[in-house]
């Protein structure tokens, strides 16, 4: 009731189920046999030593499906445990967000974590249904964990490319006032900047800056590293 099962594990506890019932039955046989003296020792034996047989085969079918069990149960366990640490993913993106300096976040980092946060809903959902369908948990949980995934790796470049326009713009300042072109395109990448178009402003801020000092990025990329 718990659990979904495909037809082949279904059939293979319907075939448990049925083996232990005959087993009972031969039991009960083998124990009117022994009180029966026509029944010879012999017989007695055979029937006996079947049993024995059967019920060690029993054990080992009987084992091997309270292991799937197990491991059932420990899919489901693990599963909730993903899906709490990727909600915890998401909440800490949120907050970086919400901590970071720059003016705006772009709709499409929005989108991206609407996404993330809906494709952990839908892990949500397979985890409540019963019975439990471990197959459609694994493949929410594959397509959530890609989502989130995604999520960290867009917001980071969106943010470092921020910082780094930032760092790029200042550093040109000190060219503005001797190149009228390079200023004018330094006002552009500040106004996409403000617009949040953060890689396009970086972009600008970059040829322009190039422009006059060639190389001048690596340097402020080394800086920055080096601090």
């Amino acid at each position: 009731m718990t659990y979904y099962f495909e037809d082949r594990d279904m059939e293979n506890f319907l075939v448990l189920e049925k083996s232990i019932n005959q087993s009972k039955n031969q039991l009960e046989e083998l124990s009117q046999n022994l009180h029966n003296k026509n029944t010879s020792h012999s017989e007695l034996r055979e029937e006996l030593e079947l049993g024995f047989k059967q019920v060690e085969e029993l054990q080992e079918k009987h084992e091997q499906f309270k292991e799937q069990i197990n491991n059932l149960r420990k899919d489901e366990l693990e599963a909730k445990e993903k899906l709490h640490a990727m909600n915890e993913q998401v909440f800490a993106l949120q907050r970086k967000l919400q901590r970071s300096n720059i003016p705006g976040v772009p709709n499409y980092i929005w989108t991206i974590i609407e996404n993330a946060s809906e494709k952990n809903n839908q892990v949500l959902i397979a985890l409540d249904k019963q019975p439990l369908d471990i197959g459609t948990i694994h493949h929410a949980l594959a397509e959530a964990e890609t989502s989130v995934n995604n999520a960290l790796e867009q917001i980071n470049t969106m943010l470092e490319q921020a910082y780094l326009t930032e760092q790029v713009i200042q550093y040109a300042n000190r060219y503005r006032s001797k190149y009228p072109l390079l200023a004018a395109k330094l006002s552009e990448a500040e106004r996409l900047f403000r617009s949040y178009e953060y890689e396009l402003s970086l972009e600008q801020a970059v040829d322009a800056l190039e422009a006059i000092e060639p190389g001048a990025l690596r340097h402020i990329e080394a800086n920055k590293k080096a601090l």
